[in-house]
Parts: C-alpha cells; structure tokens; sequence
C-alpha cells in the first residue's frame, strides 16, 4: 500500500488521545501539540516502525492510531492463552476468550476442585480476581503456567488436551458487545468512557488487533487469535470442539452439564454482523485469517457429536 502526503489521526497512547500528523512525504510523525517526532523508519500496510529494529510501531487507519513496543513490555494487560487443570477428568482445557470459557470453568472448579464458584460471587472465593485493580490471577493449583505444562509434559502425554472453537467474527462480535456495553479496558491502549459512534470502537479494536499480531510474546487474550496464543499448543490438542457442540461434548466426554454465564441477550447487543461495515467484516476475515483456517488445517481432531439417542 503506497501512502504520499500526510494524515492527521488521533493517536491513543495509554487512553490518553494526541492529534498526530503522519507526514509520509517526509518521512516523519509529529505530534501537534508539542511537535515531538518520531521517524519513519519503516512503512508495511498500515503499521508504522519508529525504529530500525522494529521495536516500536504505530497502526493506523482513516482516524485512529495506536501504539505500542514489540517486545515483552507491549501490552498492560497482557495474556498468554491459559492453561486449566482437570485431573479428575485426566483432561487440560486450554482457554480461547469469549468461547464459554467461564461456563466450562464453572463447572471444571466445581467437579474437580470441590467448590463452586461463579463470576458473580465475592472476590475472596474467585479462581481470579477479575476487578482491574488486581491485574492478574489469582494462584490456584488449577492453572497451569506454560512452563509447567513442558515440566510436566509426560504426565499430560495422556490426557484429553482440548479447545473451544467458534467462527471467528463470531468472537470478535461477542468480545465488542461485552466490552462496550460494561465499559472494560481493552488491549490496554483503548480506555472508558467510550465514544458515541460504536463504529469507531470497532475501528479501535481492529487497530488493537493488528498491534497484538505483530507481537511474539504477549498480547490482550479476549481479542488475540488463537493462531497466535495458543501456537504452542495446536500439535498438542487431542479435541476440539466446535462451541455450538459444546454441551454434547462436554457431557459425552466428561458426563458434565454446563451453565451459561455472560450470555448476553438479543436485545441489548450494540453490534451484529448487519451493524458492522463491509469494510470492517473484511478486516476481520483477514486478520483472523489463520483462525479461519483450523477447521481445514485441524480437521481430524475437530469433535463430532454422536447420534445417540
């Protein structure tokens, strides 16, 4: 993509807003109301690299901008793809952000772990905490740390390793109702209060998306692909199971019965796939793209319900 002259865009810099010039010509970025700049070192799409290592970047589109290092210190909120233990069940579930993971670790606390816990009791009795403040979780015997799962890696070689899966615009919609509508922090860059133009939310998220793709090492888990959290991990997986198949595997599998948690009704959803520009369901598919392309690549460990009964 071939880019002359320039463009003023809002530049979101840990929720604080600056209006940014990106001079193309000269090759530069100043910001307007101080006249700091910053180099164009490198131009690939719509990613700016103020570095010559490419440590730094700035993704932008029409109005917005982000930025962020790429490196370990990228994002605050940052996730790796979690890892929960279920010994009971001989089985490890490997979490993706907005696909009923909090239903089936609900019920994975209650089975193998002796206690019920839902999202909506005190904070003393969560697996996490999940009030911003604490930004982090809390150390239960049912997480797995990625480096324990390669310590214990022999011991797990038997278990049932599995995922959750959905279309992936599918997510995205979930994720951008519920972060919309409770006003939560997302990727760190894109802070409450929330504009009144739901659309530009969207083109915030999809920058968002973009700066988590161009980093290794961490990310914001609820919009990450899961071709990049969870790429240790996608050999290993013995099952994965399509979400609307869900309660059939987990009962046929584990002989558990789900209840759902955070579905948000029809009524109150902002955003749909018929709210969404073209342009933004276009972007979407393509940086989702490897997630599109699970079911093909993983055909034979997708989960296929019987038909019994």
């Amino acid at each position: 993509m071939d880019y002359k002259g320039n463009k003023v865009v809002q530049l979101i810099d840990g929720g604080t807003m600056y209006d940014i010039k990106i001079d193309f010509d000269s090759g530069v970025v100043i910001r307007l109301q101080d006249k700091k700049m910053a180099p164009i070192m490198h131009l690939q799409d719509n990613v700016i690299y103020t570095d010559e290592k490419r440590k730094s970047a700035i993704v932008f589109d029409e109005k917005f901008a982000l930025s962020g290092d790429i490196d370990e210190g990228n994002l605050v909120y940052a996730q790796p793809m979690s890892i929960w233990h279920m010994p009971k069940n001989k089985a490890l579930f490997f979490e993706v952000a907005k696909n009923a993971c909090t239903s089936v670790l609900s019920r994975i606390y209650e089975t193998n772990w002796q206690r019920w816990w839902s999202p909506r009791i005190s904070a003393k009795n969560l697996i996490w905490p999940i009030t911003l403040k604490y930004k982090g979780y809390y150390k239960h015997k049912m997480l797995i740390t990625k480096t324990e799962y390669y310590q214990r890696v022999d011991e797990f070689a038997e278990y049932t390793k599995f995922l959750i899966y959905d279309d992936p615009l599918k997510r995205f919609l979930r994720m951008a109702n519920n972060k919309y509508i409770s006003h939560d922090v997302i990727a760190s860059n894109i802070q409450p209060p929330y504009g009144k133009n739901p659309n530009d939310y969207i083109d915030k998220l999809l920058l968002a998306i973009k700066l988590d793709t161009l980093n290794s090492y961490f990310w914001d888990q609820h919009i990450v692909p899961i071709t990049l959290s969870g790429k240790d991990y996608l050999e290993d997986l013995t099952d994965i199971c399509y979400l609307k198949d869900l309660d059939s595997f987990m009962l046929e599998k584990f002989g558990m019965t789900l209840k759902r948690y955070n579905v948000m009704p029809s009524e109150k959803k902002i955003f749909t796939v018929e709210s969404l520009l073209p342009r933004q369901i276009e972007r979407i598919k393509e940086l989702y793209k490897e997630d599109y392309e699970l079911p093909q690549k993983y055909k034979e460990k997708f989960y296929k319900p019987s038909n019994k009964g």
